[in-house]
């Protein structure tokens, strides 16, 4: 009796065991194999199509949006379903370049209590030919929280979005780039706003996920969308509407500055008014003509704006005045002259005032060079574009773009220097220096202009210059017409926009330059002999020069 009670509990111990390492183990399977879902496979053999996003695994939050994209070879119909919901997947232009646009759409994911499991279904259709695609897992997790709470707190306008009054954001990053909230793309647009470290807003539960592109987003009651790496959430409750004064408004020898004590760090949106774009909704922001005439400002949730205005002796603006709005107020600073501006960023100091710097153009003196002119006062950063890991393109005997970048780089430095201007380098060697390390270098060196040096390839020869926002076309342009003026390319391409990550920094005028194709053998030597390179600073500089001789004084 002894025995079989020992052979008994022995066999009860080892089933409560094996139970329990059961139970702890299931929370490390997928949905998908807990609930015994088969794995549906592709049938496609990428005939239609070059790529599909998402491909892998994803544990998505109910209640976010999952954007999904095809990369197609022709013009095809795209449909994806998730959970009985079918989108049709249209072309997304800001992405193109060339050749057929990617396509896109965004996926609502199922607001639910209990975990959901499918497969996202792509359907790609072309002359009765047909492709069938499979995501991997979509495991969409119970949701965080609703909206519905947030109805009391969030304006009853349509620039606003309402996303609860749960979590606040709060900005971490120095300046936190934004996206229009009705958008999902990952594109960069002039039209964009920039928001600096310390900003709070309600923010979204649920994320934007965007496979393709590695990113995920999180929206702002003020309407904007951000970067979810660029904030940090917390469960917290914000005043239900702001109040602003004018503390001060001074000249500090560089910059115009406006400084507003604030009840607190609430969003702002910044616009070049009066600016029209070549086609915006394609995603081309090339401006003909140079048309902004204001600074708009619009100060979300103010209710209350109080100061004076004054501008005494300006010479960036003729007149600063307040707009108040049902649910926010908007300031306007009137230029002088249309298209008259050169930059700005805005930052909280110690005393959590929020201060507007906007960049007056710097003084060119005269002096007995070669220009007839001199830089003393300005601050220029050069970027020798690429570096290190990052090679850029490659020559036919196998020479980094890099190298030869550094080459034109480091002889326009020693030209600017020559003529008085501090110039900063985003990087003195070959090595590799990330795009977002070269903006914040960029930014803290508080220059007066950037210009980035690259070279081209794919096929062609000759120069190129770019802006990024509308009151950088000037001194793209400038720089252009003095190039034109030398025999250094065959080819002068039209001034033209882009979305170059270091043209983004809107504090100063920035430009990139194309300065020959790697891939040609006539504008690679050219790259290597030292003394044509020194002609092509020259021409840089003259540009420079130039574009300074143009700014009205």
């Amino acid at each position: 009796m002894k025995q079989f009670s020992l052979s008994f509990y022995r066999y009860f111990l080892a089933v409560f065991l094996t139970v329990c390492l059961t139970v702890l183990w299931m929370p490390a399977l997928t949905g998908c194999e807990q609930k015994n879902v088969k794995r549906k496979e592709s049938t496609g053999h990428f005939l239609l199509i070059s790529d599909f996003s998402p491909q892998e695994d994803l544990t998505p939050q109910g209640g976010g949006i999952l954007v999904v994209s095809v990369t197609p070879k022709t013009d095809i119909t795209v449909t994806a379903t998730l959970f009985d919901t079918t989108v049709t997947l249209s072309a997304d232009t800001a992405y193109q370049e060339d050749g057929v646009p990617p396509l896109t759409a965004a996926l609502t994911l199922p607001i639910s209590r209990q975990q959901e499991v499918d497969q996202i279904c792509f359907c790609c259709t072309f002359n009765g030919q047909q492709e069938i695609y499979y995501s991997g897992f979509i495991t969409v997790a119970p949701s965080a929280n609703t909206v519905t709470d947030g109805a009391t707190v969030t304006p009853d306008d349509d620039s606003y979005i309402n996303v609860g009054c749960e979590l606040v954001a709060e900005i971490t990053a120095e300046n936190a780039e934004t996206f229009w909230g009705n958008t999902v793309d990952d594109a960069s647009r002039p039209t964009n706003n920039y928001l600096p470290k310390g900003t709070v807003d309600y923010v979204s539960g649920a994320e934007i996920l965007h496979p393709s592109v590695g990113k995920s987003y999180r929206l702002l009651r003020c309407g904007r969308r951000i970067y979810s790496g660029a904030v940090a959430v917390r469960k917290d409750t914000l005043p239900s509407e702001n109040r602003m004064s004018v503390a001060k408004i001074v000249r500090d020898g560089k910059y115009t500055v406006f400084s507003f004590d604030t009840l607190f760090k609430a969003p702002f949106t910044l616009e070049l008014t009066g600016q029209d774009y070549l086609n915006p909704l394609s995603g081309d922001y090339r401006v003909s003509k140079v048309t902004f005439d204001a600074v708009s400002i619009n100060f979300r949730y103010c209710t209350a704006f109080s100061g004076s205005l004054e501008l005494p002796d300006n010479p960036l603006f003729n007149h600063a005045s307040v707009k108040q709005n049902p649910y926010d107020c908007t300031l306007t600073l009137t230029l002088k002259e249309p298209g008259a501006f050169y930059g700005w960023y805005a930052e909280y100091d110690e005393e959590d005032r929020l201060n507007f710097y906007f960049l007056e153009p710097t003084r060119l003196y005269q002096a007995d060079n070669e220009y007839g002119y001199a830089l003393y006062d300005a601050t220029i950063v050069v970027d020798a574009g690429h570096g290190g890991a990052e090679s850029g393109a490659v020559s036919a005997n196998g020479t980094k773009e890099s190298i030869c970048n550094s080459l034109l780089a480091f002889a326009l430095q020693k030209e600017l220097k020559s003529i008085g201007a501090t110039v900063v380098m985003t990087r003195d060697s070959d090595t590799t220096v990330p795009a977002g390390a070269r903006c914040d270098l960029a930014r803290s060196a508080k220059p007066d202009l950037i210009i980035s040096i690259h070279r081209n390839a794919g096929g062609g020869n000759g120069f190129s210059s770019y802006y990024f926002s509308p009151f950088c076309v000037s001194l793209a342009e400038q720089i252009r017409l003095e190039t034109a003026k030398t025999d250094l390319y065959r080819t002068i391409d039209t001034t033209s926009w882009h979305y170059f990550f270091l043209n983004r920094v809107a504090s100063c005028p920035s430009v990139l330059t194309e300065n020959g194709y790697m891939d040609d053998a006539v504008d690679f030597a050219a790259m290597l002999d030292e003394e044509t390179q020194q002609k092509a600073a020259r021409a840089l500089v003259r540009g420079i020069i130039r574009y300074y001789l143009s700014l009205p004084r």
